[in-house]
C-alpha cells in the first residue's frame, strides 16, 4: 500500500544518508566500525562464558546439527531438533530409544550448542550426575542452598536432562527431580529429555521408584503429570539404530 512504500521510501533515504556521512566524516565511519567490533568482542566472550557452563562435554563441544549424519532410525530425531532450533529454542521435544549410543546425547548437544552461538543461555545436565551439585549444597543433611540451585534451573532458557530414568532416585532426590519439573512447568518453559524409555514406561519405572522408596504413588503420576504439560506426547520422538561409538 502506500504507506509501505513511504516507509520503504524512507527507510532508503536514511540508509543513503548515512553512507553520505560516512563518506563524508570518516570519523563518524572510524566509531561506528568500532562499536561493531566491541559488539562482536563482547558477543565472543558471552559465547566463551556460555560455554564453560553449558555442561557439553569436550566430545561433542563442535557439534552442529547440520553435520549429524543422517539415518532411517534418527531423520525424525534429527528434523525435530533442526526444528526446535528453528524456533528459537522454544518448543518442547523428548528423543527416546532402547538403544545406547544411539545419537541422543550427540543431537541433544548440537542444539545446545545452536544456543550457545545464538547467545542464549543453556544447560545440558546428565540425570546420573543430576542431584550431585545438590548434594554438595545440602551439607550436613540441610536443603539450605537447594532452592537456589533449583530456582536457576526452572528459569535458564534451554533445559536439556539427558538420560532421563538413569538418575538416582531415593526417597530425598524423587521430591528434588518433581520440584524441578513443577517449577519447570509453572515458570512455562520448555524442556528437552533424552531417555531410554517411551512415556509409558517412564511412567512405570518412576511408579516402582516410588515404591521402592516408600513414597506415595502420587509423587510418580506428578512427575509424569509434569513431563507430559511440558511436552505432549506428540514431540516425544523415537530414535533407533545401532550404536554411534567407535564410528569415525
Amino acid at each position: 500500500g502506500p504507506m509501505t512504500t513511504v516507509r520503504s521510501s524512507m527507510a532508503e533515504i536514511a540508509k543513503r544518508l548515512a553512507e553520505f556521512g560516512r563518506a563524508t566524516n570518516p570519523r563518524a565511519a572510524q566509531i561506528e566500525a568500532e562499536e561493531r567490533l566491541k559488539a562482536e568482542r563482547e558477543r565472543a566472550d558471552r559465547r566463551k562464558q556460555l560455554r564453560r557452563t553449558s555442561g557439553v562435554s569436550v566430545r561433542f563441544a563442535g557439534a552442529t546439527i547440520d553435520a549429524v549424519t543422517m539415518t532411517d532410525g534418527n531423520a525424525d530425531a534429527v528434523h525435530a531438533t533442526a526444528s526446535v532450533i528453528a524456533q528459537n529454542f522454544r518448543p518442547s521435544l523428548a528423543l527416546y530409544g532402547g538403544d545406547v549410543g544411539d545419537g541422543k546425547t550427540h543431537l541433544v548437544s548440537a542444539l545446545v550448542n545452536a544456543a550457545v552461538e545464538q547467545c542464549v543461555r543453556a544447560r545440558l545436565l546428565r540425570a546420573v550426575s543430576i542431584f550431585e551439585s545438590m548434594h554438595k549444597a545440602s551439607k550436613y543433611g540441610s536443603d539450605e542452598d537447594v532452592p537456589e540451585i533449583l530456582s536457576d534451573l526452572a528459569v535458564v532458557p534451554v533445559l536439556v536432562l539427558d538420560d532421563l530414568g538413569r538418575e538416582a532416585l531415593t526417597k530425598r532426590t524423587m521430591p528434588w527431580l518433581y520440584e524441578l519439573l513443577d517449577r519447570r512447568w509453572n515458570e512455562c518453559r520448555p524442556l528437552i529429555v533424552t531417555t531410554n524409555f517411551s512415556f509409558e514406561q517412564l511412567h512405570d519405572h518412576y511408579a516402582r521408584a516410588c515404591s521402592n522408596a516408600a513414597l506415595s504413588e502420587n509423587m510418580a503420576d506428578g512427575l509424569v503429570d509434569r513431563l507430559r504439560g511440558m511436552i505432549p506426547l506428540d514431540r516425544w520422538v523415537e530414535v533407533s539404530g545401532r550404536s554411534q561409538r567407535g564410528r569415525a
